[in-house]
């Protein structure tokens, strides 16, 4: 009998503890799943702490014909000269590249970096050229993307900048450390003969699974459409004048969330094709729209959206754990962006209701 997706979420609960995060496995094998539809590539991160999981679920599609697993990557070994069938493009082309780490990509040097995020840009869209003093060597495709990084993504402005709108990430829940360390001390001594079978059952999994299309769901597209523009949103950057710190730019969206939503409708379609329910795939739009606002915007918009989504400015500052300076400017971005309205003086109200209900939902 072919593989269902429940067992593959029952053998990945014999090597992590995933109690509290039922969704992630369907979130991870739909996002890997998003790229067989025809069109733009799906780029997902799982961002989570050392020991978090996010590597075991990367590599559970380490043996799959539909993808080519890496540790870390530079701009370089991209395209080669010197053996064209060496180079990653060609390599990963038509498939997903699975990267364990790109918290190792961000910590690079900064020309490095800005070298590497143009190249990323440039895959994205289909097309990749590079040229030295050996010439010019080109490579055309579509990759789908899937890596794993740390919290410390949220420190580095400059790749939220340069690929933001063609990256979604979703952060993995937070699990007892006594439950995770449970986990895998009961697993000692078996634990690589059940991610043998872990990736030999996603494997078998993803690479005989056909697309089928189906009827259009208004329902879904407004969903999707709601969900991006949220996301575009809360991402918007705000701009201050380097000397006065006032607000220049933008007091409006920035992103428009054409890619965003292209790849939210791509996973939420292939998740509804291998037979996720209608509800669970609103709930991963919900999780991906709290996953992908900025974690310092999440902890001003949390306390408020649990108060009903109104609160006193002075009571939100209390709740944030950050200075009062650092809350204030916060709630003056996040207003600035349209996420939030004034209510006289002394309050803020998130202005989205579809925001208010994913800030919510557990």
């Amino acid at each position: 009998m072919p593989v269902s997706l429940l067992e593959i979420e029952n053998k990945s609960k014999e090597l992590l503890y995933l109690d509290d995060d039922p969704l992630i496995v369907k979130i991870v094998i739909s996002s890997f799943l998003g790229n067989l539809i025809e069109g733009a590539p799906t780029w997902v991160l799982l961002v989570g702490e050392s020991g978090s999981g996010k590597t075991t679920l990367l590599e559970m599609f380490g043996t799959s014909q539909r993808a080519h697993l890496i540790s870390s990557m530079n701009s370089t070994s991209f395209l080669t000269f010197a053996n064209k069938d060496e180079s990653l493009l060609y390599q990963a082309d038509g498939k997903v590249l699975i990267v364990r780490d790109m918290s190792t990509v961000l910590s690079g040097q900064k020309d490095e970096k800005g070298v590497l995020y143009s190249a990323l840009r440039e895959v994205y869209d289909g097309n990749y050229r590079r040229t030295t003093g050996k010439g010019t060597i080109e490579w055309t495709g579509k990759i789908g993307f899937l890596g794993g990084v740390t919290p410390v993504i949220e420190t580095y402005g400059e790749f939220q900048g340069a690929l933001g709108e063609r990256f979604i990430q979703v952060r993995l829940k937070s699990q007892p450390d006594d439950k995770i360390l449970r986990k895998m001390l009961r697993g000692m001594g078996s634990s690589t003969k059940i991610r043998n079978q872990l990736q030999s059952m996603t494997a078998e999994f993803v690479d005989q699974h056909v697309f089928t299309p189906s009827a259009p769901n208004p329902d879904l597209e407004s969903i999707v459409m709601v969900s991006a523009m949220c996301i575009a949103q809360c991402r918007t950057p705000v701009f201050r004048d380097r000397y006065t710190k006032d607000v220049v730019f933008p007091t409006g969206r920035t992103e428009v969330p054409t890619r965003v939503a292209g790849m939210l409708m791509r996973i939420c379609l292939v998740a509804l094709d291998i037979g996720i329910l209608f509800q669970d795939v609103v709930s991963i739009l919900k999780r991906f729209v709290r996953d992908n606002i900025p974690m310092t915007r999440f902890r001003i918009l949390k306390p408020i959206a649990d108060q009903g989504g109104e609160l006193l400015v002075r009571d939100v500052i209390k709740t944030t754990g950050m200075s009062g300076s650092v809350s204030s400017r916060i709630l003056e971005d996040l207003v600035g962006v349209g996420v939030l309205n004034d209510v006289g003086n002394t309050k803020r109200r998130i202005s989205n209701k579809w925001l208010l209900e994913c800030l919510t939902t557990a």
